[in-house]
């Protein structure tokens, strides 16, 4: 039975309970059965709910963002997925300055990666004597 049976169901043994409650061919009261059949129906309709949460993310893909420090080859990773040139890659610190993407189909899902620019502890050297 789908939910919208069970929901008219329910109000329709309601319904009967308060139209004919002097009635002697109505049984007693069904207000247990009709809070056992909508907790039923509650639970089914969260349990879809949830799946469809899990569906969205399958439909829309998964997001994997790359984060590093500067020249820790978060470029070349980017690269060797995508089987292509993305990204610029050399050993000057700070090329990525913005973030680059790619979709990719792994095992028929939807990737989506992102290579970020640099970041984490910077040293700083200093020549001056202290």
């Amino acid at each position: 039975m789908g939910w919208a049976e069970r929901l008219t169901r329910s109000r329709a043994l309601i319904e009967a309970e308060l139209d004919f409650a002097d009635e002697d061919d109505v049984p007693g009261s069904v207000s247990q059965q009709v809070w056992e059949d909508v907790g039923a129906l509650y639970l089914d309709v969260a349990e879809h709910i949830e799946a469809a949460r899990g569906g969205e993310i399958v439909r829309d893909g998964y997001k994997v963002v790359l984060v590093g420090p500067p020249n820790a080859g978060k470029s070349s990773l980017l690269n060797a997925l995508a089987q292509r040139e993305v990204a610029i890659v050399t050993h000057v610190a700070g090329t990525t300055r913005d973030i680059l993407s790619v979709d990719l189909d792994l095992g028929g899902y939807l990737v989506r990666f992102f290579d970020t620019a640099g970041c984490g502890r910077r040293t700083i050297s200093s020549s001056r004597k202290v």
